[in-house]
């Protein structure tokens, strides 16, 4: 069944989104193993991507998309910011506009994996750090930095931040090596 998105939905990009709400998946989600884990979770987003589709074409950005998604893997909180950085100069060698650089958010915290799916409020937080950051930035939250202070990067801090339906407000880092 079709269905409008719940209030609380949220999209980050200018992508469009399609919901699809099922009944009684609540009751489904809640059978079977699950496992929680402690792990860090990426996400990026390609800064202003409408815009660079209708510049290069649905061939172009096929392409250009295979080469970004290429480098995200299973990894540790340090190599997932240094793919970011990589991604980020990956992209931006391509020849696009900083404003079309990917931006990226990090964190830490235990997740519940279910099958092929992690949920969990770390997934929340990384979302909705990504959403804070600007183009061709890394943003980490305090927990990852904490845990990474030793990698070699350097840290410059960002500010504080309410996180929409996080509750307490989060110490934000961005990478700058």
């Amino acid at each position: 069944m079709f269905d409008t998105p719940p209030d609380d939905a949220w999209v980050v990009g200018d992508e469009p989104s399609v919901a699809i709400d099922f009944q009684g998946v609540a009751d489904w989600a809640l059978r079977g193993p699950s496992l929680r884990t402690l792990t860090t979770v990426l996400f990026t987003d390609i800064v202003d991507s409408t815009r660079t589709i209708a510049r290069v074409g649905d061939a172009g950005w096929r392409t250009l998309k295979a080469q970004y998604d290429e480098k995200p893997s299973t990894a540790s909180p340090t190599r997932r910011r240094r793919m970011c950085r990589q991604a980020g100069h990956h992209y931006s060698s391509r020849g696009s506009e900083a404003r079309r650089r990917p931006c990226a958010g990090v964190h830490t915290g235990e997740v519940e994996l279910k099958e092929n799916t992690v949920t969990g409020m770390t997934v929340h937080v990384g979302a909705r750090v990504m959403a804070q950051a600007g183009a061709g930035e890394v943003l980490v939250t305090s927990t990852t930095r904490d845990l990474t202070l030793d990698s070699g990067f350097d840290y410059q801090k960002k500010g504080t931040y309410e996180l929409k339906g996080v509750s307490g407000a989060r110490t934000l880092y961005t990478v700058r090596s």
